[in-house]
């Protein structure tokens, strides 16, 4: 034991980038699972949907505008471009893949809660019991001869 507190440094840093990868899914992009994967496609093909759907109506408007005032000249046409943009850029960024509740998860089957698991929202870690336990540590460590 005499060794392992000369390297406390040494742990400490292990230990964080230890808790840095847990939380990165063990350095993993992609989903753990099969079921979350699904859940995933399936948001980004619905985003992906909503995103065409309203591009093509802001297309379609800019046409009927243009057959009704004889043209959009290249101001309708930035307009016309803008608004694809905008439109573009808020689907993919709100509707975001909803992240169960407590109540939803007690009232959830078993298959379904494997499949959002990675969905989950990450606890928060416990300050006083990581505290407890390093002064426990240190007063453990002192009294140990050396």
């Amino acid at each position: 034991m005499p060794g392992e507190a000369q390297n406390s440094d040494l742990i400490l840093r292990q230990a964080k980038q230890s808790l840095v990868n847990n939380r990165d899914y063990g350095g993993r992009r992609n989903s753990i699972g099969r079921r979350s994967a699904a859940l995933k496609r399936e948001h980004a093909a619905r985003q992906v949907k909503r995103a065409l759907a309203t591009v093509g109506g802001i297309v379609f408007a800019a046409m009927v505008a243009g057959l009704i005032i004889d043209g959009i000249g290249v101001t309708g046409v930035l307009v016309t471009m803008l608004a694809i943009f905008a439109a573009v850029a808020f689907f993919a960024a709100v509707p975001k893949l909803k992240v169960p509740t407590r109540e939803a998860l007690r009232g959830s089957d078993v298959k379904s809660l494997v499949g959002r698991t990675e969905l989950w929202p990450p606890r928060p870690p416990r300050p006083g019991r990581a505290v407890g336990r390093s002064h426990r540590l240190a007063a453990r460590c002192a009294r140990q001869p050396a």
